[in-house]
């Protein structure tokens, strides 16, 4: 017989499917994990869709690396920017002499 512990596990993961899964979802992963961790082997035997939090957790992985991606990607558009103004700037051409 499951015990309270193995359902709330089982409910918590089951509840991931109504959420989406972002950069703001690592800590209610962790918390599911750390009430998983918790359980006895017998107890996580039991735990008949832990595959889903593996799967929650991979799709997470998916996310962060691809705001980390777009993360970069915006640094560098801003450094050639700055970079291009910089060079606009600091020029010294003075172009009403040449009139």
């Amino acid at each position: 017989k499951k015990t309270e512990a193995v359902k709330n596990v089982e409910s918590r993961i089951k509840g991931l499917a109504d959420v989406q899964i972002g950069v703001d979802s690592e800590e209610v992963l962790a918390e599911i994990e750390s009430a998983y961790n918790a359980l006895s082997d017998e107890e996580k035997e039991q735990v008949k869709n832990y595959d889903k939090l593996n799967d929650a957790k991979e799709e997470l992985a998916s996310v962060q690396t691809k705001v980390k991606s777009y993360e970069d990607m915006n640094s560098a558009i801003n450094n050639i920017i700055d970079s291009a103004k910089a060079d606009r700037s600091g020029s010294g051409t003075d172009y009403s002499e040449l009139m």
